[in-house]
């Protein structure tokens, strides 16, 4: 079989299947910027849930090693995740109540964070849980402190910013394309 192709395999194991997925090494691999897995929840770029990954303006996330469970903190608390797309960029959190939902959307508005609410769920029949729906924002360009941390974004050298904060910035014939992570020819 051609390696470079995806390949599937089942196996009849005593009352159920086994599968078998194999993929491309890069298109599971961690980045230098990428957080560790919490459980079995991929934490994609930028968000953060230690000081050493991720983008600290996305450092809002914690994870339970104990658990494996990921939550979304705030000054009004700590909401549990439900599920993560990074492909849209959003995040479901768990809440117990209508006011939660408000509280969420009004911290997120207040403290002026990347994120926002984009859809809100709550039901009586669940016991008055619902679930909030929150897109980040596309990230700035990525943090340094050498010109070697920047080898990650081609194209692009480390400098000071406001608040001395050093990020690595597109050259001059380059834009920054925040959808992809890099600089692109502009």
């Amino acid at each position: 079989m051609n390696a470079k192709r995806y390949a599937l395999a089942t196996e009849q194991i005593e009352g159920g299947l086994d599968l078998y997925v194999r993929v491309k090494l890069s298109d599971i691999e961690l980045t230098k910027r990428d957080c560790e897995p919490c459980g079995t929840t991929i934490i994609p770029y930028p968000l953060s849930i230690r000081p050493d990954c991720g983008d600290p303006m996305y450092s809002h996330f914690n994870c339970n090693d104990t658990t494996g469970q990921v939550s979304f903190g705030l000054a009004g608390g700590t909401y549990p995740f439900t599920i993560i797309h990074p492909e849209e960029q959003t995040f479901t959190i768990r809440v117990d109540n209508y006011t939660a939902i408000d509280v969420v959307r009004k911290l997120l508005e207040l403290n002026h964070l990347p994120f926002n609410v984009t859809k809100s769920y709550l039901s009586s029949k669940d016991g008055w849980l619902g679930e909030v729906e929150i897109r980040w924002k596309p990230p700035l360009s990525p943090i340094c402190n050498s010109v070697k941390d920047c080898d990650d974004w081609p194209h692009s050298t480390c400098h000071i910013m406001k608040g001395r904060t050093k990020r690595c910035i597109c050259n001059t014939e380059f834009q920054c394309d925040p959808s992809n992570f890099s600089c692109t020819p502009g």
